[in-house]
């Protein structure tokens, strides 16, 4: 018998673009959020679904180009299923 248990997530889709510190988009990158994982394009934009309650996003490292966290606004309270990020900035993750 098994026993394992299934956890309904209310998910959002962020749309969002990821700059680092200095304002430069994180272009051609992956990324992770709690639930999924997607392409960041060559404009620096990231389509990805995250859950209600997802606190960031992971970006791998690239080339020449450290593993960086981003940061998500609180999307617990947001009704609408697409969120519009205009600009995400995102850290090193050895600085956070």
């Amino acid at each position: 018998m098994c026993t394992a248990s299934v956890r309904a997530v209310r998910k959002k889709r962020v749309i969002a673009l990821l700059t680092g510190m200095d304002g430069a988009p994180l272009l051609n990158r992956e990324t992770a959020s709690d639930i999924a994982q997607a392409q960041v394009n060559s404009d620096g934009v990231v389509t990805i679904d995250v859950s209600a309650e997802a606190k960031q996003l992971s970006v791998a490292a690239g080339h020449n180009a450290a593993a960086m966290t981003c940061t998500l606004p609180d999307l617990s309270g947001e009704r609408r299923e697409t969120v519009f990020i205009n600009r995400l900035v995102c850290t090193d993750k050895d600085k956070t």
